[in-house]
């Protein structure tokens, strides 16, 4: 009978702390009471972080009898232990020259991230083994009576270690990651005493679903803050609009929100919409970003377009937005103005302002409509 190597049993998978130093596993022992077989530490620092390296352990036998002396193996990590179109992931990490007693061998894996940093994801794998006894002898044998070894859970999950990733795809509806507390106690605690604690990259991420049926969903304490990198949009109602200092003004509220103004003859009217918003929105700084407006002119230009804000003294006033390029159309159009960075942050009473003027003959017509303010948390970009 052609003799074959087989692998009898895998007798644990776990993950090693990559800075414990050395030490010893008691594992089976023979008639005199003596450990059969030690597993070597990865080595390291003793306060390192947890590495991607793992323990192996099995039984090598050579036609039913176990194998004693030195060995060389190849370990390859797949998606899945059948064989049907299995993925290798990362690269073959060969091991020579390993001890085996009484066919009893230990080997660390991917301490060096030979199948990949991300390779447990909490998605199926699978080991293949090929060997090779004694060491440095001929050619390597696959195991084929095993195929691909399945690899099981650990008490220590690989997604706990720092900068640790959960990578996959869900289904629409589905969740990335659930905790949940029926105790009385906190159920998710994050602290980050520099940097950024909690950080969502597109989609829904963990922003667009952060609730508690009973108590405080989102706590941030201190002198923390709420932080998006995403803008917000604040829409003001024409039917707001106040005349200032301007005489014979008239300003009527239309069907769908907008206001049409009619302006006397030959003369430069001020009207202006009141802005309330938000200076600091839960710890951030607000800014003004940019006006979107949407108008219609008839006999008339509007000479100047700005959003202003009071200094803080009784007359003072300056400058999110200020443009005063002459504009007018026969049609509705809409426009957006960018404020000039670095932005002024908002910190008082804030409106925007249009400088109105007549021109000769016809009619002597403003129309506003859609007036949009996009607010950010960044002063420059």
């Amino acid at each position: 009978m052609k003799k074959r190597l087989i692998l009898a049993s895998v007798l644990a998978l776990m993950l090693l702390l990559g800075g414990v130093g050395p030490s010893q596993a008691q594992g089976p022992v023979d008639p005199e009471g003596n450990a059969v077989f030690t597993v070597q530490s990865a080595g390291g620092d003793v306060l390192g972080n947890l590495s991607t390296g793992f323990t192996y352990q099995g039984q090598l036998k050579k036609n039913g009898t176990p194998v004693n002396g030195t060995c060389d193996f190849q370990f390859s990590l797949y998606d899945r232990s059948s064989t049907t179109t299995p993925v290798q992931l990362g690269t073959t990490e060969t091991q020579t020259g390993v001890a085996v007693n009484n066919g009893l061998f230990t080997v660390i894996l991917n301490f060096s991230n030979q199948f990949g940093a991300d390779a447990f994801n909490g998605q199926g794998r699978a080991l293949g083994i090929q060997v090779r006894c004694p060491a440095g002898s001929g050619s390597y044998t696959n195991l084929t009576s095993i195929s691909r070894q399945p690899l099981w859970a650990a008490p220590f999950a690989q997604t706990l270690r720092p900068g640790s990733k959960i990578v996959g795809s869900i289904a629409t509806g589905g969740e990335m990651l659930r905790i949940d507390n029926t105790g009385t106690g906190g159920g998710l605690t994050i602290i980050s005493h520099a940097g950024t604690a909690l950080w969502a990259n597109a989609g829904a991420g963990i922003g667009a679903d952060v609730r508690s049926t009973s108590g405080t969903a989102l706590s941030v304490g201190g002198t923390g803050r709420i932080y998006s990198t995403a803008d917000s949009k604040l829409y003001l109602s024409p039917h707001t609009l106040v005349v200032r200092n301007s005489p014979n003004v008239e300003v009527t509220a239309l069907d769908g929100g907008g206001v049409k103004i009619v302006l006397p003859a030959s003369t430069t009217s001020y009207v202006s919409i009141p802005m309330s918003t938000f200076g600091t929105l839960f710890g951030s700084q607000v800014y003004v970003k940019s006006l979107r407006i949407c108008y219609k002119t008839a006999g008339t230009t509007i000479d100047a377009l700005t959003i202003s804000k009071n200094t803080g003294t009784e007359g003072g006033a300056a400058y999110y937005i200020f443009n005063d390029t002459d504009r007018s159309s026969g049609t509705y159009l809409c426009e957006t103005f960018i404020a000039d960075t670095p932005r002024l942050p908002v910190d008082n009473s804030s409106w925007v302002q249009l400088n109105l003027r007549t021109l000769s003959g016809g009619p002597r017509e403003v129309y506003i409509y859609t007036v949009e303010v996009t607010l950010t948390e960044h002063s420059t970009n």
